[in-house]
């Protein structure tokens, strides 16, 4: 189990395989896509046509192939976006909304849908693991984190523990 700070798919895609199971939210999308219902989450996607379609039932064909980090992915994009009267709330860019789809993106969907299956379990994290680290934090008068990324946090935490340790 992690917390969604740490969410980064590209090393769960990593991590996974047939014996491990991770728990991890995804972190949340851009709030305006959210609100407008035009979140990737919202698109679904036709693994037989091996296209996507949007809330309003558009159909997004596929452009291009690429490469990112080691990670082969797809790329859609919408072709109706000047006549679904929805562009403004769907995407800025000039030229339509583009839904990306990494070769392994089932293996995430797959976390995603066993983390919502086990969200009890998930809590029980929060409820666990937050505590002592509040605690210890709230005690010398830090509040939260100023740095992302597990390495900057771990650093952080041992500057925040290391007077702890000088006195015994």
């Amino acid at each position: 189990m992690a917390d969604t700070g740490y969410y980064n798919y590209l090393e769960i895609i990593d991590v996974v395989d047939k014996i491990t199971e991770l728990l991890i939210k995804p972190q949340k999308g851009k709030k305006d896509k959210v609100t407008s219902g035009f979140d990737k989450e919202n698109f679904t996607y036709d693994a037989i046509k091996d296209k996507y379609t949007c809330p309003l039932s558009y159909e997004l064909p596929f452009k291009w192939k690429g490469k990112q980090d080691g990670k082969e992915y797809k790329r859609s994009t919408c072709e109706a976006f000047e006549i679904c009267g929805q562009k403004e709330s769907c995407t800025s860019a000039k030229g339509g909304r583009s839904v990306t789809r990494l070769s392994d993106e089932e293996v995430i969907e797959q976390i995603a849908g066993n983390t919502r299956k086990q969200s009890k379990i998930y809590k029980q994290r929060g409820h666990i693991v937050e505590h002592p680290f509040g605690t210890i934090k709230r005690h010398w008068g830090y509040t939260y984190f100023l740095t992302r990324g597990l390495a900057s946090v771990g650093t952080e935490t041992n500057l925040i523990c290391s007077p702890i340790i000088s006195r015994e």
